[in-house]
């Protein structure tokens, strides 16, 4: 499953829930809640008090920051 591409595609919603985030990332949603809420997780978008969103994109390259080299 290519999950990092660099555009997705049209069927990819660009804005995703805290699971859906998570599945990309491979994550239990507890461990990205966790990780958003500390300096250096993924960066979030937060509407109001509950609702959180994840920019595919922004969750590809917070992935992409965290290579590390052979």
């Amino acid at each position: 499953m290519a999950v990092f591409e660099k555009s997705p595609n049209q069927n990819q919603r660009e804005y995703l829930n805290q699971a859906e985030a998570a599945e990309v990332l491979g994550l239990h949603v507890n461990t990205l809640v966790k990780l958003s809420k500390g300096p250096g997780g993924p960066p979030r978008s937060k509407v109001g008090l509950r609702l959180v969103r994840y920019r595919r994109s922004d969750l590809v390259a917070w992935m992409e920051s965290r290579k590390e080299a052979a």
